[in-house]
């Protein structure tokens, strides 16, 4: 245990310092021809040194710390992000939803946060548009082809050549125009003749299609056949949206479980943090006025010295930011419960609009399988010779409007009169790109019109099974980068970072989350030690720490390594110190600040003095003694003759020469008094006139000792005390009456 010891007051109070007079006697004789001068110095007179100074050297334990302050910190984190493997950059993402929030326990696999899928979604639907379409295309390849469409394809060859003879005509139109150095304006009425013709024409296609729409209607009215036709795509397009309906339910009830989930653990973090912080959290205003009013009376000090107010103010700041801290801690876990209540119930709603969108889905489903069961005996015959009727006459009329639109377009161009050739030639190249593009749709109709026609092949099969995989893939891989919106646990742990909220931009920089699965029993403290002290520092060396969050308890750990890496902090160089600590009580949390107290050594039942006694004169410390000086080898006390000092090692007293001891250690034979040298086993190498051992009070000498360990108020002597020794705690100078005038040890004469 480190050692208390009671010092008097009256070592804060300085005593005015009287000197050891020196005084030439009355009958004072000069000596000449190289005798010197002779000196007389008085007695030192006695004293009563007050029991309060005086210290009587005993056995005592001794334990020097180092002392610093660090946060708590957990060993092995995971830094989380959202995925980049799959092409999507997290970068510049919004965050759209944050599941999971500090001191959460997760599981692995469980969903974290989500980022907006908006610039995702579009690929998935190409990507299932390409899918629906390459599977239609593997159908329409693997099934022979039906009259209707043989008369498709043939329609739509016949409409892409009308389409190409407007072009064509268009471009001999503005060849004309170019070509033409006369006005225009034959041009323009022939072009506005063959509008009206192609208008009339473009009247009796839609009459054509009226009529032929009224015998399939009433083809229809005897055989509902084209609702068979209709119904098997009908039932495709219920089931998939069944199927979409009900993966949209898996999610929105993932979705409810998740916010089911956090409402209980923010509950029962609520629940928790009012256990811990609603006492601290109620004297918030309290302490805050408190700190407010130390804060006032520290500012109004405006004497020399210490600003008495300094405590007061550091300790009502303390208490008040912790009062706030829990105040805000409460704060936040009532919001959030608030907010995971809110997140459950829209949950809650999303799957009952999922439920009831899948029963209508079921029954739309239902009600056209049984439509189409009920129609498979109706002979189709009938209606497709109707519907390739009206499908022709589309197309005759689809061939009058493209023949009309391709007049109005003479007709604008006729009209349009060029201001220069420049112009027209540009409407030439044009118009001889469009017949270029007309020709290369003809050749794709007549293409797949001749496709329609042949039969399928192994290779055509092949290629359309191909393309069907390949829209596969793309739908994968679109799906792939969907899933990297969703941010999951990889392991079981505890959140304990988290960096962004809904509406906040992702950063590549900095991870989402910060997960721990050692926060529980692995925790430690990285504290800073200066230069000076970081020699007594060692791994393995036991530690003791202290957290505000917890005055009452003190925790234990222990040095676990020392940074061989400085850093100047403050133009002081410091040294990193990890040190564990013991939270089987799982009450520390990372972030937590924890003073630490080092234990760098321990002596048991050794001698022991206050420190307030240690006095140092260069390289020698000691302690002022109260007694008499054990004697040399020669019988005589050291230090009180007028010649050399014996003895090795021995104290110093305040004799008539009595010196102060130079640097190199303590005084040992054959050294000199007064202005001369000593030496010896560590021996100071000279003794210069003043210090220690002059104007000293009779019945006290200096004696230099050797230092251990130092504690919080005492420090381990080695060497050069005795148990029992009583010595003084203020040097001889302060004490009331040690000396009169003329100053200490000072010489009114001296031998030459």
């Amino acid at each position: 245990m480190a050692i208390k010891s009671t010092i008097s007051p009256k070592l804060l109070v300085l005593r005015p310092r009287k000197w050891n007079r020196w005084i030439l006697g009355a009958g004072a004789v000069v000596v000449l021809g190289g005798a010197g001068l002779i000196y007389v110095k008085t007695r030192a007179p006695a004293v009563t040194i007050p029991p309060g100074d005086l210290y009587t050297v005993s056995y005592q334990d001794v334990t020097q710390t180092i002392t610093a302050s660090g946060t708590v910190q957990a060993p092995q984190q995971i830094n989380l992000s959202f995925s980049q493997g799959g092409g999507l950059s997290q970068a510049n993402e919004i965050v759209t939803a944050v599941y999971a929030k500090v001191n959460q326990h997760v599981k692995a696999g469980q969903i974290l946060a989500r980022i907006s899928d908006a610039s995702i979604q579009p690929q998935v639907q190409s990507a299932e548009a390409n899918l629906q379409s390459a599977e239609a295309n593997l159908q329409k390849v693997e099934n022979p082809a039906t009259p209707q469409a043989i008369a498709v394809a043939q329609a739509a060859v016949q409409h892409a050549q009308v389409v190409l003879q407007g072009a064509e005509q268009a471009y001999q139109d503005q060849l004309k125009i170019y070509n033409d150095p006369l006005p225009n304006e034959q041009t323009v009425e022939q072009a506005q003749n063959a509008v009206n013709q192609d208008q009339a024409a473009l009247a009796a296609a839609q009459a054509n299609v009226a009529a032929a729409q009224n015998k399939l209607a009433q083809a229809q009215a005897g055989a509902q056949t084209s609702a068979a036709e209709s119904l098997p795509q009908t039932i495709q397009a219920d089931q998939q949206a069944l199927q979409a309906a009900q993966a949209q339910l898996q999610v929105d009830q993932q979705t409810l479980a998740n916010a089911q989930a956090n409402l209980k653990n923010d509950q029962q973090q609520l629940a928790t943090d009012q256990s811990l912080y609603s006492d601290l959290a109620a004297q918030y205003p309290q302490a805050e006025q408190a700190y407010q009013q130390a804060l006032d009376n520290y500012n109004s000090w405006h004497s020399y010295g210490t600003n008495p107010y300094s405590t007061v103010l550091s300790e009502t700041q303390t208490v008040a930011q912790q009062a706030q801290t829990a105040y805000n801690t409460l704060q936040a876990a009532q919001n959030q419960v608030q907010t995971d209540q809110t997140n459950v119930l829209a949950a809650e709603k999303a799957v009952q609009q999922d439920q009831a969108t899948i029963q209508n889905d079921q029954a739309n489903l239902t009600a056209a399988q049984t439509q189409l069961q009920n129609l498979q005996e109706t002979n189709p015959l009938t209606v497709q010779a109707a519907q390739v009727a009206v499908q022709q006459a589309q197309a005759a009329e689809q061939q009058a409007e493209a023949a009309y639109q391709g007049a109005l377009e003479s007709l604008k161009l006729a009209q349009a009169v060029a201001a220069d050739k420049t112009s027209q030639l540009q409407a030439l190249h044009q118009a001889e790109n469009t017949v270029a593009q007309d020709q290369s749709a003809l050749a794709q109709a007549e293409a797949s019109l001749a496709q329609t026609e042949a039969p399928p092949t192994a290779a055509d099969i092949a290629a359309a099974q191909a393309a069907v995989k390949s829209a596969q893939a793309q739908l994968a891989s679109a799906q792939a980068l969907e899933d990297e919106t969703v941010l999951r646990a990889p392991i079981d742990g505890v959140i304990v970072q988290s960096n962004y909220q809904p509406g906040d931009t992702i950063s590549s920089s900095t991870p989402a989350f910060v997960l721990d699965s050692t926060v529980q029993n692995g925790l430690q403290v990285n504290v800073n030690v200066p230069e000076a002290d970081i020699g007594q520092v060692h791994a393995g060396e036991a530690v003791q720490l202290t957290i505000s969050a917890y005055p009452d308890t003190t925790f234990t750990g222990q040095v676990l390594e020392v940074e061989p890496q400085p850093q100047v902090i403050n133009n002081v160089t410091e040294y990193t110190v990890l040190t564990s600590i013991d939270n089987s009580s799982g009450k520390v949390l990372p972030g937590m600040t924890a003073n630490v107290t080092i234990v760098t050594g321990t002596a048991k039942h050794v001698l022991a003095v206050p420190a307030v006694a240690l006095q140092t004169f260069g390289n020698v410390t000691g302690v002022y003694v109260k007694g008499t000086p054990p004697q040399s080898a020669s019988g005589s006390r050291t230090g009180r003759a007028f010649g050399r000092r014996t003895g090795s090692g021995a104290p110093f007293s305040g004799g008539p020469r009595g010196g102060f001891p130079g640097a190199g250690g303590a005084p040992g034979a054959g050294g000199q008094t007064g202005g001369g040298s000593s030496s010896g086993s560590g021996a100071p190498a000279s003794s210069q006139g003043g210090g220690f051992a002059r104007g000293l009070p009779a019945g006290v000498y200096f004696q230099p000792v050797t230092t251990g360990l130092f504690g919080s108020s005492t420090v381990q002597i080695t060497s050069g005390l005795q148990a029992g020794q009583t010595i003084l705690l203020v040097p001889p100078s302060q004490l009331s009456n040690a000396g009169g005038a003329g100053g200490p040890g000072r010489f009114r004469g001296g031998i030459l």
